[in-house]
């Protein structure tokens, strides 16, 4: 592996028109480029991200990163969670042992005092994050923290050569539970599946058991997908080399995939319902609970992420989902707009965007941006409560 030094002119990134639904981020931070845990899916490796042939050869280390940090995070206006890491760079991965990047962003978000919360939330496949939960865990108790591991199969074997650079799947459990023990939010991204090879009924039975035994507070799921090009011609020479049985039907199945790598037919939507009925049956929430983002996001993210979620949740018992995804959108647009024109003056306070959108909820006004009588219901209900009893009703869930 080459280890390359570089300096950036900006290490934090900002979020600021559209909080995804899925992970909730509003800023990034991520101090390295490229991974060393060389997951044989990866789709670092192929060419929308500029990579050419060094990925999983190739570390870039942004050696200023630590003296950037504090000097952006001031320039932060609302409350949101700090992603740590990235999709394609896992945060503790070996070269964090030295360096300790990831260690010193989060001293800084801890002494950093903004007047509202800044909340982590940290997705890794590496055993180093170990060395960190008694910080992550001042860094919970002070604004709140989310750990979650990535992990894409129940079986060791497979792990070895598919993520060989990763932490074993015991470990992973292990530190969850741990974590959990210490006050943290724990989750599991089962996130991709693996056609053919973790996509069975009892290999995703055997991970969500896993994870609520670790009392995970939520798991993700989703399929893999086979960029044409270098990922998706890596990805099947590994099967060569370790399943050769899977290369075939695998091949049949991403043959003529899109610019995304999205595999043919209703496959997603088969592992999709085997999964929801799983997840169902053992009551852990599928999306990040609301209980880690109440108070910790502005009003208005957080009714348009809890809609987001709740169209997810009536959409898999098949009720109607009364567009719920489009009002939050809707609701991020507003702010955005909002926003735009205020953010770089000096007096600019998101608790004025607050207010407002409580009073357009609490009027009806909030109908103007296109939102249903449904809607507004759930918004009021969430404004004047700080919950939605329907929400709470579909999933089934009690932050401990």
């Amino acid at each position: 592996m080459i280890y390359t030094e570089t300096s950036v002119k900006n290490y934090l990134r900002k979020n600021c028109q559209h909080i995804d639904s899925w992970f909730c981020d509003s800023y990034q931070a991520s101090p390295y480029k490229g991974c060393a845990h060389n997951c044989a899916y990866c789709d670092g490796r192929s060419e929308s991200y500029y990579y050419d042939d060094r990925f999983g050869k190739e570390i870039e280390i942004k050696a200023n990163a630590a003296e950037l940090f504090p000097k952006e995070i001031k320039t932060l206006k609302e409350p949101g969670y700090i992603f740590v890491g990235s999709g394609i760079t896992d945060p503790y991965q070996p070269i964090e042992a030295k360096y300790r990047l990831i260690r010193q962003t989060l001293q800084t978000i801890l002494k950093t005092d903004l007047g509202f919360p800044l909340p982590v939330h940290i997705l890794t496949k590496g055993k180093l994050v170990e060395d960190d939960l008694p910080l992550i865990a001042k860094i919970a108790q002070k604004s709140g923290a989310i750990l979650s591991f990535s992990i894409a199969s129940d079986d060791e074997k497979t792990r070895e050569w598919m993520e060989p650079g990763a932490a074993l799947l015991a470990d992973r459990y292990r530190i969850l539970s741990k974590a959990k023990k210490m006050g943290i939010a724990t989750g599991i991204m089962l996130i991709p599946t693996i056609p053919f090879i973790s996509d069975s009924e009892r290999s995703i039975e055997s991970i969500v058991k896993k994870g609520k035994e670790a009392k995970v507070d939520f798991i993700l799921f989703g399929g893999l997908t086979l960029k044409p090009g270098k990922q998706k011609t890596y990805y099947l020479n590994e099967l060569k080399k370790h399943r050769p049985d899977a290369v075939e039907p695998t091949e049949n199945l991403y043959a003529d995939c899109d610019f995304w790598g999205n595999a043919k037919g209703s496959y997603y939507t088969q592992i999709n319902n085997l999964f929801t009925r799983l997840i169902q049956k053992s009551k852990i929430p599928f999306r990040i609970p609301h209980a880690l983002l109440k108070n910790k996001l502005p009003l208005y993210v957080q009714a348009a992420l809890l809609l987001s979620h709740l169209a997810d949740y009536l959409g898999v018992l098949g009720k109607p989902r009364y567009n719920l995804h489009k009002v939050g959108a809707q609701i991020q647009l507003w702010a955005y707009n909002l926003k735009k024109g205020q953010m770089q003056k000096k007096d600019f306070d998101y608790r004025n965007i607050e207010a407002e959108f409580r009073q357009k909820v609490l009027s009806g006004e909030i109908k103007n941006l296109d939102v249903s009588a449904f809607a507004v219901g759930l918004l009021q209900e969430l404004v004047e409560t700080g919950t939605v009893n329907l929400y709470q009703k579909l999933t089934n869930y009690r932050y401990q």
